[in-house]
């Protein structure tokens, strides 16, 4: 059996399963010790996953690793403050983002050719790839970044020295403070307004609206005269059993596109955005639907033959009625809050009323 540990947000490419590896169970089991990135954590002190994954055949090889959990820089970081946008002095003309979801908005607004650098997590959109690279929230690559010349920095979440560092050397920084829809709307207007790009923002907020009210729309007409149903959406757990089930709750993207679209999030009445919560709180919520968010797998019929089996065992409507859901690679977006949550919204109105196709 192979064991790969990824200590935190600096291991980008965790080992792969063996391509030899035989028929024989042992032989298919990946282990990988997860640390939850810190905008997920609880305000307890709560242990660490350990993730198990179970026959390779179930999940492709080469898919199957947990980056786009930490490719969400930190939003929640043990207490949280207001962004502001820094006194202006005139529109950011190079500009270092460690911020994903900010990096699509900067392009969509107009300033692809101001972002100069950008986190190691950067993977969309395809233009940025081959920007230099300079680290992460939790292991900023202070060198690179003086040597880009940076007049803004752009980051999703709070690191002291990285704030010292710009406010000694007198760099604009920008704390994107996505975490639910309204956090978007804010940060689309922001660096709209630190570019001197607020025509280009302004037009991506119309979009933005527009793709949610079609979706909202839709909704509408599918769930018509029903009950609205009550889902659970699953964000992480343990891969090899029903532990360590990480979710979202009240302020967040995720439960903002659940009540978008109609439906009610079983754990939205909760203050801490993303709890681990348990079996038995699951049970007694009662979902209707479970939907699990797995942007780094590849979904098959043999997984959701897996996940379905896993969830079995547990008496609640979901189960019963077979409505428990996987969301895959194809949403590799699905975790981060971003321009393309209208896409999730209408997979989700797939989900939830399927006896219409979408037109």
């Amino acid at each position: 059996m192979q064991r790969t540990r990824i200590p935190g947000p600096r291991a980008a490419r965790p080992s792969r399963i063996p391509r030899g590896a035989s028929d024989n169970q042992d032989q298919h089991t990946l282990s990988i010790t997860w640390k939850r990135p810190s905008h997920l954590r609880t305000r307890e002190n709560t242990p660490q996953p350990r993730l198990r994954l179970g026959r390779a055949g179930a999940v492709p090889r080469e898919r199957y690793l947990l980056s786009t959990f930490l490719v969400i820089v930190c939003g929640f970081t043990g207490c949280r403050r207001p962004a502001q946008p820094p006194p202006a002095s005139g529109p950011a003309r190079r500009i270092v983002t460690i911020s994903p979801s900010a990096d699509e908005v900067l392009c969509a607004i107009g300033a692809t050719e101001r972002i100069v650098g950008v986190s190691t997590f950067t993977s969309y959109p395809p233009e940025l790839t081959t920007r230099p690279r300079v680290g992460g929230l939790f292991d900023p690559d202070l060198e690179a970044i003086v040597s880009l010349d940076p007049d803004l920095i752009v980051v999703r979440g709070h690191n002291a020295t990285l704030e010292d560092f710009a406010a000694r050397r007198g760099i604009r920084l920008y704390r994107d403070p996505t975490e639910g829809l309204d956090d978007l709307r804010t940060c689309i207007r922001d660096l709209g307004d630190l570019t001197g790009l607020a025509p280009g923002a302004d037009a991506v907020l119309t979009s933005l609206e527009a793709r949610l009210d079609a979706a909202r729309r839709r909704a509408e007409e599918r769930r018509a005269g029903c009950t609205p149903p009550r889902v659970l959406m699953t964000l992480a757990r343990n891969p090899s059993e029903l532990k360590d089930i990480l979710t979202a709750a009240a302020g967040t993207t995720h439960d903002a596109i659940l009540r978008q679209v109609g439906a009610e999030n079983i754990f939205g009445d909760l203050e801490l955005p993303y709890p681990t919560v348990s079996l038995e709180q699951v049970v007694v919520r009662a979902p209707d639907i479970i939907i699990e968010l797995m942007p780094e797998v590849r979904v098959t019929p043999e997984l959701q033959s897996i996940i379905i089996a896993q969830w079995s065992p547990l008496a609640c409507p979901a189960v019963a009625s077979g409505r428990v859901f996987v969301l895959g690679d194809d949403l590799p977006h699905s975790l981060v809050p971003s321009l393309r949550t209208p896409e999730i919204a209408e997979r989700i109105i797939d989900i939830l009323w399927p006896s219409q196709s979408r037109p």
